[in-house]
């Protein structure tokens, strides 16, 4: 490898690193400054959200607080979710809300993890606004005011104050009154992608629910509103703290699981940043992304310099000096591991190597898939709780074989579904396809509808009377041709289009019709679960094991099928067995014509 060459690869492993820290606040002041609209609707009143496990020691100090804000006649309550507590956070919650009906307290008496008890919290929640706060934050009473004067603005939907860095002193402090001014900047231009536990207001009509085992809810929140096209304003005048850090141990779990957050938020939801909203991929690229990758990128220039050194010397004192800098940030993270402050450049240096260490283990601990200590960990589901997200790898597999799949069937089987549509057209009047409104989920667990193609077995306005009804045996509705081809389940072959376009995936639950969907979540347990994160498919485990559906009981045996299937998604090996399996299993059916009416 050339000299040149090496330079290029050094240098770009060095900016990359740097970007978030030193590119990045530059680019963002080259964005146009965001026009701030005035009369929004500020009435209503405010929700006050507090989830906390083991917090004795200062829940009741925050209810205090809490109740003595300001505008305190907008507070119509306050909620307090114990997530398992051990202590006597409940029993304190539960003396405050005696002496004042405004205090409620949700005690499960089962650790469910914070996302659980935050979606569960916001949606009893009776408010136009949701003020978000931890139990440990500290927040002065004209706080909640200040937020509440931003969301004069219509597009605001999320109101952070300033992060108040109390008791930080060191490279912690100076990292943080760079974050600071950072927060402003963006702010200004609309980059704002996320808040902080320890304070935050909402528009509760704004709240998605939060996926279970969410880390990273303070991020994960904003990110989805904003990609809803909401705003996140930050309000600089008022601040919130959580105090002051004990340790730099405390510090390393913080970072590490902050890391381990991020790369959840950004592996699970792909699309919060999609190319279709470029200032939020930008500012999540730019502050998460490029974050995780820091100490990779780091070593790999390590490695750069390291190979280079053996043939060039510019590289060995390139080399000499990265010792040198490495050596000085681990002098000053040992004096502060030993209690003793650092400050100035040589304390930023070993606050930087504590980062990088502990985002470096946190985002290894997500990429490995373990929950790592911390209260994120879950024991249950909130009722009404979003089903996590399918793991990185099985949705990219996923993709990847639908899109190998479909593309190949469409070419392997054009002549058979050229017959088929002349076969439908000859044997009865009306177009060969058929088209009906199905309804899936999209990546956010949210039902959307869309236009599912069939060819067409039944004759032309066979439902005009009827309506949606159930199949049955001998169907009078369904033409010759059409029991043929349901039989052989070539009026599927359609679909392909469906599964190419990403509507629908190969292998799934099958889409209902939206008539239907409501009546079935009501009467039928776990229903809206089978497709909350995994889109319908052509086939699946339930259609090569049952008949049509042709009651709420044959529903109901179907969706033990599908639950059980979707249960195989979340490790990569047990997807591609189950996949591999139903494959073959629909070839058998397709021949034996198993199941068709």
């Amino acid at each position: 490898m050339t000299e040149t060459t090496l330079w290029i690869l050094f240098a770009s492993f060095c900016a990359l690193a740097a970007f978030p820290y030193a590119g990045y606040p530059l680019a963002v002041l080259l964005f146009p400054r965001r026009r701030s609209r005035g009369g929004g609707n500020v009435e209503g009143g405010i929700s006050v959200v507090i989830p906390a496990r083991n917090e004795g020691a200062t829940i009741g100090s925050k209810l205090e607080a809490t109740l003595a804000m300001r505008p305190r006649d907008r507070i119509l309550e306050v909620l307090v979710g114990s997530d398992g507590s051990t202590d006597a956070t409940a029993s304190i919650a539960a003396a405050a809300a005696s002496r004042d009906p405004r205090v409620r307290l949700i005690d499960p008496g089962v650790r469910r993890g914070k996302a659980a008890v935050i979606t569960d919290l916001a949606r009893q929640a009776r408010g136009e606004f949701v003020l978000f706060t931890d139990a440990g934050a500290e927040i002065g009473p004209d706080v909640l005011a200040a937020l509440l004067n931003a969301m004069h603005d219509p597009d605001v939907a999320i109101a952070v104050p300033r992060y108040e860095t109390q008791g930080k002193g060191g490279g912690e402090g100076a990292y943080w009154r760079f974050m600071t001014a950072l927060k402003r900047a963006e702010s200004d231009r609309g980059l704002v992608v996320g808040a902080h536990g320890a304070c935050y207001l909402a528009r509760r009509s704004s709240i998605p629910p939060l996926p279970s085992g969410t880390v990273n809810d303070d991020l994960l929140l904003p990110a989805l509103v904003k990609a809803d096209g909401g705003e996140v304003a930050y309000v600089h005048e008022v601040a919130s703290s959580e105090g002051a850090t004990a340790s730099p141990a405390a510090v390393f779990r913080r970072l590490a699981r902050i890391s381990r957050g991020n790369w959840q938020m950004l592996s699970r939801h792909t699309d919060v940043y999609s190319p279709r909203r470029p200032r939020l991929a930008f500012a999540l690229a730019s502050t998460k992304l490029l974050r995780i990758l820091g100490p990779w990128l780091l070593l790999g220039a390590l490695a750069t310099a390291a190979v280079g050194a053996t043939r060039y010397p510019s590289f060995q004192a390139v080399l000499a000096t990265g010792f040198v800098v490495l050596a000085l940030a681990g002098h000053a993270l040992w004096r502060q591991l030993d209690g003793q402050p650092v400050a100035g450049a040589r304390g930023l240096l070993g606050y930087g190597l504590l980062g990088q260490a502990a985002t470096a283990v946190g985002a290894w601990e997500a990429f490995r898939g373990g929950q790592g200590a911390g209260w994120e960990s879950v024991d249950g589901e909130a009722e009404g709780e979003v089903p996590p997200p399918l793991p990185l790898n099985v949705r990219l597999a996923k993709r990847t074989i639908d899109i190998l799949g479909s593309g190949t069937l469409l070419l392997l089987t054009w002549p058979l579904m050229l017959a088929s549509a002349i076969a439908v057209k000859l044997s009865s009047p009306g177009p060969a396809l058929f088209h009906q409104e199905r309804v899936r989920h999209d990546s956010r667990g949210r039902p959307v509808s869309f236009q599912m193609y069939k060819f067409r077995s039944m004759w032309v306005d066979a439902e005009a009377r009827s309506g949606p009804v159930w199949a049955t045996v001998a169907d009078p509705r369904i033409t010759p041709v059409g029991r043929f081809l349901r039989k052989a389940r070539l009026d599927e072959l359609p679909q392909l289009w469906n599964v190419l376009k990403g509507d629908m995936t190969l292998v799934g639950p099958r889409p209902e019709r939206p008539s239907f969907v409501k009546q079935l979540a009501d009467l039928i347990p776990g229903y809206a679960d089978r497709v909350a994160r995994c889109k319908p498919g052509v086939t699946g485990w339930a259609q090569i094991h049952c008949e049509y559906d042709t009651s709420v009981d044959s529903v109901r045996t179907k969706v033990l099928y599908d639950l059980a299937y979707v249960a195989h998604l979340y490790d990569l090996r047990s997807y591609l067995g189950m996949e591999f399996n139903v494959a073959v299993r629909t070839v058998m059916v397709m021949v034996r014509g198993k199941g068709a009416h």
